[in-house]
Protein backbone atom coordinates (compact mmCIF):
# COMPACT_ATOMS: atom_id res chain seq x y z
CA UNK A 1 0.00 0.00 0.00
CA UNK A 2 1.87 3.02 -1.11
CA UNK A 3 2.33 6.34 0.88
CA UNK A 4 -0.35 8.59 1.82
CA UNK A 5 -0.16 12.14 -0.13
CA UNK A 6 -0.63 13.72 3.61
CA UNK A 7 2.57 12.33 4.39
CA UNK A 8 4.69 13.07 1.34
CA UNK A 9 3.47 16.66 1.46
CA UNK A 10 4.29 16.60 5.81
CA UNK A 11 7.56 15.17 4.63
CA UNK A 12 8.65 17.65 2.39
CA UNK A 13 7.99 20.53 5.12
CA UNK A 14 9.38 18.80 7.22
CA UNK A 15 12.80 18.59 5.64
CA UNK A 16 12.56 22.07 4.27
CA UNK A 17 11.68 23.80 7.54
CA UNK A 18 14.05 21.60 9.68
CA UNK A 19 17.63 21.24 7.67
CA UNK A 20 18.93 24.19 9.86
CA UNK A 21 17.59 22.84 12.86
CA UNK A 22 19.80 19.21 12.31
CA UNK A 23 22.52 21.36 11.43
CA UNK A 24 23.07 22.99 14.21
CA UNK A 25 21.96 20.09 16.54
CA UNK A 26 24.71 18.06 15.11
CA UNK A 27 27.39 20.36 15.64
CA UNK A 28 26.59 20.82 19.41
CA UNK A 29 25.61 16.95 19.50
CA UNK A 30 29.76 16.67 18.04
CA UNK A 31 30.90 19.23 20.58
CA UNK A 32 29.64 16.89 23.29
CA UNK A 33 31.27 14.00 21.94
CA UNK A 34 34.33 13.04 24.54
CA UNK A 35 37.90 12.07 23.03
CA UNK A 36 39.31 8.78 23.22
CA UNK A 37 42.57 6.93 22.26
CA UNK A 38 41.27 3.87 20.51
CA UNK A 39 43.41 1.02 21.83
CA UNK A 40 43.40 -1.26 18.57
CA UNK A 41 42.30 -0.73 15.08
CA UNK A 42 38.08 -1.17 15.24
CA UNK A 43 36.63 -3.72 13.08
CA UNK A 44 33.36 -3.72 15.13
CA UNK A 45 29.76 -2.57 13.44
CA UNK A 46 30.37 0.98 12.60
CA UNK A 47 28.10 3.24 14.97
CA UNK A 48 30.37 6.24 14.71
CA UNK A 49 29.97 7.55 11.52
CA UNK A 50 27.32 10.59 11.94
CA UNK A 51 25.13 11.20 9.20
CA UNK A 52 22.43 13.32 8.10
CA UNK A 53 18.93 12.26 10.75
CA UNK A 54 15.77 10.69 9.07
CA UNK A 55 12.87 13.36 8.13
CA UNK A 56 10.46 13.08 11.32
CA UNK A 57 13.92 11.48 13.39
CA UNK A 58 14.03 13.39 16.87
CA UNK A 59 16.70 11.93 18.54
CA UNK A 60 17.16 14.20 21.42
CA UNK A 61 15.16 13.88 24.59
CA UNK A 62 13.70 10.27 23.66
CA UNK A 63 13.42 7.29 25.58
CA UNK A 64 16.42 5.68 23.13
CA UNK A 65 18.39 8.65 24.07
CA UNK A 66 17.85 8.02 27.54
CA UNK A 67 17.97 4.61 27.26
CA UNK A 68 21.83 4.61 25.57
CA UNK A 69 22.79 7.11 28.35
CA UNK A 70 21.69 4.54 30.68
CA UNK A 71 23.70 1.89 29.39
CA UNK A 72 26.71 4.28 30.34
CA UNK A 73 26.35 2.73 34.38
CA UNK A 74 24.48 -0.31 33.69
CA UNK A 75 27.32 -1.85 31.45
CA UNK A 76 28.68 -4.28 34.39
CA UNK A 77 32.36 -4.87 35.79
CA UNK A 78 34.94 -4.13 33.38
CA UNK A 79 33.37 -1.47 31.16
CA UNK A 80 32.69 0.97 33.40
CA UNK A 81 35.87 2.78 32.92
CA UNK A 82 36.33 2.52 29.40
CA UNK A 83 35.74 5.33 27.39
CA UNK A 84 32.54 5.97 25.76
CA UNK A 85 31.28 7.54 22.37
CA UNK A 86 27.42 8.30 22.08
CA UNK A 87 26.24 9.24 18.22
CA UNK A 88 22.96 10.82 16.96
CA UNK A 89 22.97 8.70 13.99
CA UNK A 90 25.54 6.30 12.25
CA UNK A 91 25.37 3.27 9.50
CA UNK A 92 25.94 -0.16 10.82
CA UNK A 93 29.00 -1.80 9.41
CA UNK A 94 30.22 -5.76 9.73
CA UNK A 95 32.87 -6.61 7.71
CA UNK A 96 32.57 -5.56 4.17
CA UNK A 97 28.97 -5.28 4.84
CA UNK A 98 27.48 -1.48 5.94
CA UNK A 99 23.92 -1.21 5.99
CA UNK A 100 21.63 1.05 4.16
CA UNK A 101 19.43 1.53 6.81
CA UNK A 102 20.57 4.72 9.85
CA UNK A 103 20.79 4.46 13.61
CA UNK A 104 19.21 7.15 15.46
CA UNK A 105 21.48 7.06 18.30
CA UNK A 106 24.26 4.76 19.97
CA UNK A 107 27.02 4.30 21.89
CA UNK A 108 30.21 3.07 21.32
CA UNK A 109 33.01 1.42 23.76
CA UNK A 110 36.20 0.13 23.74
CA UNK A 111 38.78 -1.00 26.37
CA UNK A 112 41.61 -2.78 26.39
CA UNK A 113 42.77 -5.51 29.39
CA UNK A 114 45.93 -7.65 29.66
CA UNK A 115 47.13 -7.28 26.15
CA UNK A 116 43.41 -8.08 24.32
CA UNK A 117 41.13 -5.67 22.68
CA UNK A 118 36.81 -5.49 22.80
CA UNK A 119 34.42 -3.35 21.54
CA UNK A 120 31.00 -3.14 22.44
CA UNK A 121 28.81 -1.04 20.16
CA UNK A 122 24.90 -0.76 20.63
CA UNK A 123 22.46 0.85 17.77
CA UNK A 124 19.09 2.01 17.62
CA UNK A 125 17.05 2.06 14.90
CA UNK A 126 13.85 3.87 13.71
CA UNK A 127 10.60 2.03 14.44
CA UNK A 128 10.55 -1.48 13.06
CA UNK A 129 13.87 -1.24 10.95
CA UNK A 130 16.41 -3.00 12.94
CA UNK A 131 15.21 -6.20 11.46
CA UNK A 132 15.74 -5.09 7.90
CA UNK A 133 19.41 -3.40 9.03
CA UNK A 134 20.26 -7.18 10.48
CA UNK A 135 19.28 -8.76 7.10
CA UNK A 136 21.55 -6.83 5.12
CA UNK A 137 24.07 -8.32 6.80
CA UNK A 138 22.80 -12.02 6.88
CA UNK A 139 20.38 -12.48 9.54
CA UNK A 140 17.44 -10.81 10.83
CA UNK A 141 17.83 -11.73 14.42
CA UNK A 142 21.60 -13.01 14.37
CA UNK A 143 25.04 -12.34 12.90
CA UNK A 144 28.09 -14.13 13.40
CA UNK A 145 30.73 -13.05 10.87
CA UNK A 146 34.32 -11.58 10.61
CA UNK A 147 34.30 -12.54 14.69
CA UNK A 148 31.99 -10.40 15.48
CA UNK A 149 28.43 -11.35 17.46
CA UNK A 150 25.27 -9.00 16.58
CA UNK A 151 22.30 -9.29 18.15
CA UNK A 152 18.80 -7.61 17.46
CA UNK A 153 16.57 -7.14 20.58
CA UNK A 154 13.44 -5.25 18.97
CA UNK A 155 15.17 -1.70 17.67
CA UNK A 156 18.30 -2.39 19.44
CA UNK A 157 21.28 -4.48 17.69
CA UNK A 158 24.08 -4.82 19.58
CA UNK A 159 27.39 -6.17 18.68
CA UNK A 160 30.99 -6.94 20.35
CA UNK A 161 34.02 -8.06 19.44
CA UNK A 162 36.50 -9.33 22.13
CA UNK A 163 39.72 -12.10 21.86
CA UNK A 164 38.27 -13.74 25.13
CA UNK A 165 35.01 -15.28 25.49
CA UNK A 166 32.73 -13.18 22.78
CA UNK A 167 29.83 -15.33 24.13
CA UNK A 168 30.11 -13.71 27.64
CA UNK A 169 30.72 -10.34 26.36
CA UNK A 170 27.36 -10.57 24.39
CA UNK A 171 25.21 -12.09 27.51
CA UNK A 172 26.42 -9.42 29.52
CA UNK A 173 25.74 -6.89 27.45
CA UNK A 174 22.53 -8.33 26.13
CA UNK A 175 21.35 -8.76 29.82
CA UNK A 176 22.29 -4.57 30.35
CA UNK A 177 20.22 -4.22 27.36
CA UNK A 178 17.10 -5.87 28.32
CA UNK A 179 16.98 -4.51 31.28
CA UNK A 180 17.53 -1.14 29.53
CA UNK A 181 14.50 -1.64 27.64
CA UNK A 182 11.82 -3.14 30.03
CA UNK A 183 8.68 -1.25 30.52
CA UNK A 184 9.68 1.62 28.01
CA UNK A 185 9.87 -0.39 24.64
CA UNK A 186 6.59 -0.95 23.20
CA UNK A 187 7.17 -4.60 21.51
CA UNK A 188 10.09 -6.15 22.86
CA UNK A 189 9.87 -9.56 21.13
CA UNK A 190 9.29 -7.56 17.56
CA UNK A 191 9.56 -9.73 14.69
CA UNK A 192 12.17 -8.85 11.83
CA UNK A 193 9.54 -8.04 9.18
CA UNK A 194 8.09 -4.77 10.69
CA UNK A 195 10.04 -2.73 8.25
CA UNK A 196 6.77 -1.90 5.73
CA UNK A 197 5.48 -0.33 8.61
CA UNK A 198 7.67 2.86 8.63
CA UNK A 199 7.31 5.34 6.40
CA UNK A 200 11.04 5.83 6.59
CA UNK A 201 12.34 2.59 5.48
CA UNK A 202 13.76 1.98 2.31
CA UNK A 203 10.80 0.13 0.26
CA UNK A 204 7.44 0.46 -0.08
CA UNK A 205 5.31 1.83 2.74
CA UNK A 206 2.56 -0.45 3.41
CA UNK A 207 1.41 0.54 6.99
CA UNK A 208 -0.04 -1.75 9.82
CA UNK A 209 -1.94 -4.35 8.54
CA UNK A 210 -4.97 -6.70 9.81
CA UNK A 211 -6.54 -9.50 8.63
CA UNK A 212 -10.09 -9.09 7.68
CA UNK A 213 -12.31 -11.87 6.64
CA UNK A 214 -14.88 -11.27 3.06
CA UNK A 215 -17.57 -13.64 2.30
CA UNK A 216 -19.05 -13.28 -1.36
CA UNK A 217 -22.55 -11.48 -1.71
CA UNK A 218 -24.38 -13.91 -3.56
CA UNK A 219 -25.66 -17.28 -1.95
CA UNK A 220 -23.36 -20.27 -2.33
CA UNK A 221 -25.59 -23.26 -3.46
CA UNK A 222 -25.36 -25.55 -0.76
CA UNK A 223 -23.64 -29.22 -1.08
CA UNK A 224 -25.27 -31.98 -2.57
CA UNK A 225 -24.77 -35.26 -3.25
CA UNK A 226 -23.28 -36.30 -6.78
CA UNK A 227 -23.93 -40.35 -6.61
CA UNK A 228 -21.09 -42.37 -7.95
CA UNK A 229 -20.16 -44.03 -11.13
CA UNK A 230 -22.18 -47.18 -12.58
CA UNK A 231 -20.74 -50.22 -12.33
CA UNK A 232 -19.96 -51.62 -15.52
CA UNK A 233 -17.55 -54.51 -16.86
CA UNK A 234 -15.75 -53.83 -19.27
CA UNK A 235 -16.75 -55.55 -22.70
CA UNK A 236 -14.47 -58.22 -23.82
CA UNK A 237 -14.45 -58.70 -27.85
CA UNK A 238 -14.38 -62.38 -28.34
CA UNK A 239 -12.18 -63.70 -31.30
CA UNK A 240 -13.73 -64.98 -34.93
CA UNK A 241 -14.08 -68.71 -35.68
CA UNK A 242 -12.96 -70.16 -38.32
CA UNK A 243 -14.36 -69.50 -41.60
CA UNK A 244 -17.62 -69.97 -42.16
CA UNK A 245 -19.14 -68.44 -39.24
CA UNK A 246 -22.10 -65.99 -38.57
CA UNK A 247 -22.50 -63.15 -37.72
CA UNK A 248 -19.81 -61.94 -39.79
CA UNK A 249 -18.59 -59.41 -37.95
CA UNK A 250 -19.02 -57.92 -34.00
CA UNK A 251 -21.20 -54.43 -33.23
CA UNK A 252 -18.82 -51.52 -33.31
CA UNK A 253 -17.14 -50.66 -30.34
CA UNK A 254 -18.67 -47.99 -28.01
CA UNK A 255 -16.36 -46.61 -25.53
CA UNK A 256 -16.77 -47.31 -21.77
CA UNK A 257 -18.78 -43.95 -20.52
CA UNK A 258 -16.54 -41.86 -18.06
CA UNK A 259 -18.22 -40.54 -14.85
CA UNK A 260 -17.84 -36.81 -15.04
CA UNK A 261 -15.51 -34.94 -13.22
CA UNK A 262 -17.26 -33.18 -10.08
CA UNK A 263 -17.23 -29.44 -9.77
CA UNK A 264 -15.30 -28.15 -6.82
CA UNK A 265 -17.14 -26.42 -4.93
CA UNK A 266 -15.72 -22.33 -4.47
CA UNK A 267 -14.35 -20.65 -1.51
CA UNK A 268 -16.75 -19.55 0.86
CA UNK A 269 -14.52 -16.48 2.45
CA UNK A 270 -10.90 -15.05 2.49
CA UNK A 271 -8.97 -13.33 4.36
CA UNK A 272 -7.51 -9.66 2.88
CA UNK A 273 -4.93 -7.67 4.88
CA UNK A 274 -6.45 -4.26 4.97
CA UNK A 275 -4.62 -0.94 6.95
CA UNK A 276 -5.44 0.49 10.08
CA UNK A 277 -4.23 3.62 11.79
CA UNK A 278 -1.12 2.71 13.86
CA UNK A 279 -0.72 5.28 16.78
CA UNK A 280 2.03 3.21 18.35
CA UNK A 281 4.32 2.19 15.57
CA UNK A 282 6.15 -1.14 15.27
CA UNK A 283 8.89 -2.29 17.50
CA UNK A 284 9.85 -0.11 20.38
CA UNK A 285 7.24 2.18 18.86
CA UNK A 286 7.48 5.94 17.23
CA UNK A 287 8.00 7.47 20.57
CA UNK A 288 10.69 5.47 21.56
CA UNK A 289 13.02 7.27 18.37
CA UNK A 290 11.47 9.99 18.13
CA UNK A 291 9.87 9.59 15.10
CA UNK A 292 6.55 11.42 14.05
CA UNK A 293 3.53 8.59 13.74
CA UNK A 294 2.55 9.05 9.89
CA UNK A 295 -0.42 11.21 9.10
CA UNK A 296 -3.44 8.75 8.71
CA UNK A 297 -5.85 9.38 6.16
CA UNK A 298 -9.06 7.95 7.12
CA UNK A 299 -10.80 8.57 4.18
CA UNK A 300 -8.14 7.63 1.71
CA UNK A 301 -6.86 4.47 3.46
CA UNK A 302 -10.89 3.83 3.69
CA UNK A 303 -11.25 4.13 0.12
CA UNK A 304 -8.20 2.23 -0.61
CA UNK A 305 -9.52 -1.00 1.77
CA UNK A 306 -13.12 -0.75 0.43
CA UNK A 307 -11.62 -1.36 -3.08
CA UNK A 308 -9.73 -4.18 -2.18
CA UNK A 309 -12.87 -6.34 -0.04
CA UNK A 310 -14.97 -4.98 -3.14
CA UNK A 311 -11.77 -6.70 -5.79
CA UNK A 312 -12.18 -10.08 -3.32
CA UNK A 313 -15.99 -10.15 -3.11
CA UNK A 314 -16.12 -9.75 -6.84
CA UNK A 315 -13.74 -12.66 -7.18
CA UNK A 316 -15.31 -14.45 -4.54
CA UNK A 317 -18.96 -13.64 -6.20
CA UNK A 318 -17.10 -15.13 -9.47
CA UNK A 319 -16.42 -18.19 -8.30
CA UNK A 320 -19.68 -18.85 -6.83
CA UNK A 321 -21.01 -18.08 -10.27
CA UNK A 322 -18.26 -19.94 -12.20
CA UNK A 323 -19.35 -22.77 -9.39
CA UNK A 324 -23.06 -23.01 -10.19
CA UNK A 325 -22.42 -22.76 -14.23
CA UNK A 326 -20.27 -25.92 -13.34
CA UNK A 327 -22.98 -27.65 -11.64
CA UNK A 328 -25.40 -27.30 -14.97
CA UNK A 329 -22.65 -28.77 -16.77
CA UNK A 330 -22.57 -31.65 -14.76
CA UNK A 331 -25.66 -31.74 -14.58
CA UNK A 332 -25.86 -32.36 -18.42
CA UNK A 333 -22.83 -34.20 -18.42
CA UNK A 334 -24.71 -36.65 -15.70
CA UNK A 335 -27.26 -37.19 -18.28
CA UNK A 336 -25.49 -37.98 -21.23
CA UNK A 337 -23.23 -40.22 -18.65
CA UNK A 338 -26.11 -42.16 -18.08
CA UNK A 339 -27.33 -42.24 -21.55
CA UNK A 340 -23.96 -43.66 -22.60
CA UNK A 341 -24.08 -46.37 -19.63
CA UNK A 342 -27.81 -47.71 -21.43
CA UNK A 343 -25.85 -47.22 -25.11
CA UNK A 344 -22.84 -49.30 -23.24
CA UNK A 345 -25.16 -51.99 -22.16
CA UNK A 346 -26.87 -52.78 -24.96
CA UNK A 347 -23.42 -53.15 -26.97
CA UNK A 348 -22.50 -55.49 -24.15
CA UNK A 349 -25.47 -57.18 -24.71
CA UNK A 350 -24.99 -57.07 -28.46
CA UNK A 351 -21.58 -58.58 -28.17
CA UNK A 352 -22.16 -60.97 -25.75
CA UNK A 353 -24.86 -62.28 -28.11
CA UNK A 354 -22.57 -62.79 -31.35
CA UNK A 355 -20.19 -64.29 -28.87
CA UNK A 356 -22.65 -66.88 -27.53
CA UNK A 357 -23.21 -67.97 -31.66
CA UNK A 358 -19.74 -67.93 -32.35
CA UNK A 359 -18.66 -69.81 -29.14
CA UNK A 360 -21.38 -72.66 -30.50
CA UNK A 361 -19.95 -72.51 -33.69
CA UNK A 362 -16.36 -72.65 -32.88
CA UNK A 363 -16.89 -75.39 -30.55
CA UNK A 364 -19.05 -77.57 -33.57
CA UNK A 365 -16.19 -76.81 -35.52
CA UNK A 366 -13.88 -77.91 -32.62
CA UNK A 367 -15.83 -81.82 -32.65
CA UNK A 368 -16.00 -81.69 -36.39
CA UNK A 369 -12.34 -81.59 -36.45
CA UNK A 370 -11.85 -84.51 -33.67
CA UNK A 371 -14.17 -86.91 -35.44
CA UNK A 372 -12.80 -86.00 -38.22
CA UNK A 373 -9.07 -86.90 -37.02
CA UNK A 374 -10.27 -90.21 -35.11
CA UNK A 375 -11.64 -90.97 -38.41
CA UNK A 376 -8.61 -90.37 -40.32
CA UNK A 377 -6.93 -92.00 -37.69
CA UNK A 378 -8.92 -95.20 -38.24
CA UNK A 379 -8.28 -95.30 -41.84
CA UNK A 380 -4.83 -95.34 -41.02
CA UNK A 381 -5.06 -98.48 -38.61
CA UNK A 382 -7.19 -100.21 -40.99
CA UNK A 383 -4.87 -99.54 -43.60
CA UNK A 384 -1.90 -100.56 -41.51
CA UNK A 385 -3.57 -103.87 -40.49
CA UNK A 386 -4.80 -104.92 -44.16
CA UNK A 387 -1.06 -104.25 -45.12
CA UNK A 388 0.61 -106.61 -42.30
CA UNK A 389 -1.96 -108.84 -43.24
CA UNK A 390 -1.21 -109.49 -46.26
CA UNK A 391 2.58 -109.36 -45.74
CA UNK A 392 1.91 -112.36 -43.20
CA UNK A 393 -0.12 -114.54 -45.35
CA UNK A 394 2.51 -114.30 -48.23
CA UNK A 395 5.23 -115.73 -45.99
CA UNK A 396 2.92 -118.24 -44.66
CA UNK A 397 1.78 -119.26 -48.81
CA UNK A 398 5.95 -119.20 -49.41
CA UNK A 399 6.30 -121.41 -46.24
CA UNK A 400 3.93 -123.99 -47.80
CA UNK A 401 5.31 -124.42 -50.85
CA UNK A 402 8.51 -124.83 -49.43
CA UNK A 403 6.93 -127.98 -47.34
CA UNK A 404 5.33 -129.39 -50.50
CA UNK A 405 8.62 -128.97 -52.50
CA UNK A 406 11.00 -130.29 -49.85
CA UNK A 407 11.85 -134.63 -50.52
CA UNK A 408 11.29 -137.17 -48.25
CA UNK A 409 14.38 -137.72 -46.00
CA UNK A 410 15.57 -141.57 -45.92
CA UNK A 411 16.25 -144.02 -42.90
CA UNK A 412 19.89 -143.40 -43.32
CA UNK A 413 19.92 -140.06 -43.03
CA UNK A 414 19.28 -140.11 -39.09
CA UNK A 415 22.81 -142.57 -38.76
CA UNK A 416 25.85 -141.39 -40.21
CA UNK A 417 28.78 -143.69 -39.15
CA UNK A 418 26.49 -145.45 -36.49
CA UNK A 419 26.25 -142.52 -34.90
CA UNK A 420 22.93 -142.45 -33.24
CA UNK A 421 22.26 -139.26 -31.93
CA UNK A 422 23.14 -137.43 -34.88
CA UNK A 423 22.53 -133.45 -34.76
CA UNK A 424 21.24 -131.81 -38.13
CA UNK A 425 23.08 -128.85 -39.04
CA UNK A 426 20.78 -126.02 -38.15
CA UNK A 427 22.01 -123.91 -41.50
CA UNK A 428 20.66 -126.98 -43.66
CA UNK A 429 17.54 -126.85 -42.48
CA UNK A 430 14.63 -124.69 -42.89
CA UNK A 431 11.00 -123.95 -40.92
CA UNK A 432 9.13 -126.48 -40.14
CA UNK A 433 6.76 -128.26 -41.88
CA UNK A 434 4.09 -127.71 -42.51
CA UNK A 435 4.77 -123.68 -40.91
CA UNK A 436 2.78 -122.35 -38.21
CA UNK A 437 -0.55 -120.15 -39.37
CA UNK A 438 -0.22 -116.15 -38.53
CA UNK A 439 -2.65 -115.12 -36.03
CA UNK A 440 -2.69 -111.95 -37.81
CA UNK A 441 -4.58 -114.54 -40.71
CA UNK A 442 -7.61 -115.24 -38.74
CA UNK A 443 -7.56 -111.45 -37.49
CA UNK A 444 -10.78 -108.62 -38.57
CA UNK A 445 -9.58 -105.90 -39.15
CA UNK A 446 -10.48 -102.92 -37.01
CA UNK A 447 -13.43 -100.85 -37.56
CA UNK A 448 -13.29 -97.09 -38.73
CA UNK A 449 -15.39 -94.77 -37.25
CA UNK A 450 -18.09 -93.23 -39.06
CA UNK A 451 -17.06 -90.57 -41.55
CA UNK A 452 -18.04 -86.90 -39.89
CA UNK A 453 -19.92 -84.28 -41.85
CA UNK A 454 -18.97 -80.84 -41.14
CA UNK A 455 -21.17 -78.66 -39.30
CA UNK A 456 -23.48 -76.80 -41.35
CA UNK A 457 -22.71 -73.42 -42.84
CA UNK A 458 -24.33 -70.85 -39.99
CA UNK A 459 -24.68 -68.16 -42.45
CA UNK A 460 -28.18 -67.56 -44.17
CA UNK A 461 -28.76 -68.46 -47.82
CA UNK A 462 -28.54 -65.02 -49.03
CA UNK A 463 -25.25 -64.49 -47.10
CA UNK A 464 -23.25 -67.70 -48.60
Amino acid sequence: MRHPEELRNKLILMISAGLGLMFLLLVSVSLLIPSYSDPGADDTPDLTVKTKPRPGVNPSGTPAQAFVKSLRSTLPGEWAGAPVREDLVAPVRVGDCKTTVIATTGLSRTWKKKGSVSRLKVAVFPAGLAGQAMSECGHPDVVDRDGIKMRRFSDVVVAVSTESDPERLMQEAAKAVVAGLSGQCYDPAAPPDQATRNPYHHGEFVGLLEPREVKPSVTVPAPRAYGEPVPLERVRRPKRPDFPFYPAALPEKVKLPDYPAVPQRPETKKTVQIQVDDPAGPGCGWAFTGLSKPVFSAAKVKEENDRLIKETRDSLDDGVSAFVAAEKEWDKAHGEYLATVERYRAYAEEVSAVAVQWDAQREAQIRYRRALRRYNQGLDAKREFEDTQRRAEARFNEEMKACKDEPEPSPTDDHDNGDEHHTPDPEMTGPPCPPERPKILDEAAPQVPVKPSPPPDPRPEGER
